[in-house]
């Protein structure tokens, strides 16, 4: 697959939001989910999810 570009956000309807906020940081909107990737220079990944953040939670969520 050639890469064709880079993008920096992605909207899609009002339930899924992609933002690079930095070079190694991005946010995401899925649903009622926040979800913030950052990427450090070591490579060692940090996620961090909070549910509820724009809508009531509907679901479970569990950490399995």
């Amino acid at each position: 697959m050639k890469n064709e570009g880079v993008f920096d956000e992605l909207v899609v309807d009002h339930w899924l939001h992609i933002e690079q906020l930095g070079e190694r940081e991005w946010w995401m909107r899925i649903g009622d989910a926040r979800i913030l990737v950052a990427v450090q220079s070591s490579g060692d990944v940090r996620v961090d999810v909070e549910r509820g953040f724009h809508a009531p939670i509907y679901g479970i969520t569990t950490d399995e």
